[in-house]
């Protein structure tokens, strides 16, 4: 008897040191979001997709498709002579636990500037991971409203709660 509990005991402690507390969640979201910022800024494609959650480059039409789409839109952009100046995460909201997955909403300030005037735009990503916060994969709202993102990703909490602009 003393041997089932010193293995359920065991077993316990190597499940809780194996997730990350909330502090920790967040400290890791901070540090992804910052990383696919930057990598939007400067258009690192690679790092775009790697940071994606698959369902949203599936939504894009696939890897190659979004890649594309992303640098056209970027020279589209720039032709016009708008250019980004910066991608910046804000708090992100609460972690909402939905069956094996953690979601949360982050914020981002898009400022793009032309010849005359820069401009601000709020938008939000949504982070979701599959292993208790330990890596984070990113789905653009392009400022849709949740109860339309769910028809493209089921899955989503209808609790985050997006930031309006």
């Amino acid at each position: 008897m003393k041997q089932i509990f010193f293995l359920i005991a065991i077993s316990l402690l190597i499940i809780s040191c194996n997730r990350p507390n909330k502090e920790a969640q967040v400290k890791r979201l901070k540090i992804q979001t910052d990383s696919i910022c930057q990598a939007m800024l400067v258009m690192n494609t690679k790092t775009i997709l790697n940071y994606s959650y698959p369902a949203f480059i599936k939504v894009m039409g696939g890897a190659d498709k979004m890649a594309n789409g992303l640098s056209e839109g970027r020279k589209e952009s720039e032709g016009h002579l708008i250019f980004v100046k910066s991608i910046l995460s804000e708090n992100p909201s609460e972690i909402v636990e939905v069956n094996d997955e953690l979601q949360v909403v982050v914020p981002i300030v898009i400022e793009t500037a032309n010849a005359k005037k820069s401009y601000k735009e709020k938008s939000n990503l949504i982070a979701i991971s599959n292993d208790h916060g330990n890596n984070w994969l990113f789905i653009n709202t392009f400022g849709r409203k949740l109860s339309d993102l769910v028809n493209d990703y089921p899955n989503l909490s209808l609790n985050l709660g997006l930031i309006r602009k």
